[in-house]
């Protein structure tokens, strides 16, 4: 209305959907009004947000004097619910509101005081410049807390939200994230105007204890980093799995092989570390192998095999009989020991009965060596076989600082 009442000067609907509801109104020195209030659905102008989801967002709207041309409208909040219910305008132009939110990732910028939700239902302040052309960042939640982890196993995914809530796109040039967490995002190298994209992180501690560190970005936007507390406390001694034989008991005569199935599972969600097998107290003569000798558990049980591989009779070489050795002996050496007699005799200088003897007595010690053995014609067989009895095996399974092991029984018959 004009200012003495007697005249409407404009009047028009703010809306599109049967949701909106103004709370309050600021005109700049231009004429032009200012309106938040909170809304699911509106026709955006120069957005800094789009519409975040929930029951409702807060509606920032600029109107021109004569409620011709909406000016600016944009969506401010978080998934939940958020409602404005002020707005004051200062010399320079900027836009401040205030309301209620319940949502646990309203956006908030780095440098508050307060950039955690302090839970059901808090206020806000905003403060929007309508006339700088460039990106401006709000992240939401500025902190990610997670409840206790085994070490070695994964906690259940938890999001961040990063939204460009300028004018220009923003340009990430860097991502990071500490040792005990993991992260995905949705991100790419640019974020445009009023969009936003999410961090999904995981927590997978490596040490036991309380745990503190952080997703930082790295933009173009003010400050040139943004970063994002990570929490939680790592519990257990280290990465933890369970080894259970199919069967662990084999029994296989002299030269055989024994096998063993073993199962290795996961304990306290997925387990990704590497798993090392070893086996130890293998009988003489008897090989112990492991396959495969490394894994990497995954959900469902794997199976590892143990083979153990003995040894059996190696028969004795056959020689020829005793008698043919003798002939040949005596067939070789005869005609020597005559030869020598007649040496010796035709010397004449030692009696004959002495050389007959000293011929003899050479012939004698060569016979045995020539002749072979003289019972059946085999010479002993070298006893490589692994001997009879009941053994115990070690497996074991060492990951990290956790080590396992498993006892198996092999029986030589």
């Amino acid at each position: 209305m004009d200012p003495t009442g007697s005249s409407l000067m404009y009047s028009t609907f703010l809306g599109t959907s049967n949701n909106m509801q103004a709370a309050g109104i600021q005109v700049d020195a231009n004429g032009d009004a200012f309106i938040v209030g909170s809304d699911v659905g509106l026709d955006l102008v120069n957005p800094i947000e789009e519409f975040a989801g929930g029951s409702s967002n807060v509606v920032v709207a600029e109107i021109d004097p004569s409620a011709s041309t909406l000016l600016m409208a944009t969506f401010l909040g978080g998934q939940v619910a958020d409602g404005g219910e002020g707005i004051a305008l200062d010399s320079n132009g900027a836009v401040y509101v205030t309301g209620q939110t319940l949502s646990f990732d309203f956006p908030v910028t780095q440098s508050a005081f307060q950039t955690m939700w302090g839970g059901q239902t808090d206020g806000f302040v905003t403060k929007i410049d309508p006339t700088t052309n460039a990106p401006a960042v709000a992240m939401g939640p500025f902190s990610l807390q997670f409840a206790s982890q085994n070490i070695g196993s994964t906690s259940a995914a938890q999001t961040t939200i990063s939204r460009n809530m300028g004018s220009a796109a923003l340009t990430l040039s860097g991502k990071s994230v500490g040792p005990d967490f993991a992260e995905t995002d949705d991100c790419g190298t640019t974020v445009a105007a009023a969009s936003f994209c999410t961090f999904t992180v995981t927590f997978a501690p490596t040490v036991s204890g309380d745990l503190a560190e952080a997703l930082t970005l790295t933009d173009n936007a003010q400050g040139g980093t943004q970063s994002v507390a990570l929490t939680g406390t790592g519990t257990g001694s280290g990465p933890d799995f369970t080894v259970s034989a199919g069967n662990s008991q084999a029994a296989v005569s002299a030269g055989g092989a024994a096998t063993y199935n073993l199962n290795v599972s996961p304990v306290g969600g997925s387990f990704s570390h590497s798993v090392t097998f070893a086996c130890h107290g293998a009988p003489a003569f008897a090989t112990c192998t492991v396959t495969p000798k490394s894994i990497n558990p995954g959900s469902p049980a794997l199976v590892v095999t143990v083979t153990v591989q003995t040894a059996g009779t190696v028969a004795g070489m056959q020689t020829p009989s005793g008698k043919r050795n003798a002939f040949l002996a005596s067939w070789i050496f005869g005609p020597m020991g005559i030869f020598g007699v007649i040496l010796l005799g035709a010397n004449g200088r030692r009696k004959p009965q002495a050389c007959i003897a000293t011929v003899l007595m050479i012939m004698l010690l060569l016979l045995p060596g020539c002749s072979g053995s003289a019972a059946g014609g085999k010479t002993p067989g070298v006893s490589n076989t692994t001997p009879p009895g009941t053994y115990s095996l070690s497996l074991t399974a060492v990951s990290g600082t956790v080590q396992y092991v498993t006892k198996l029984a092999l029986i030589v018959q």
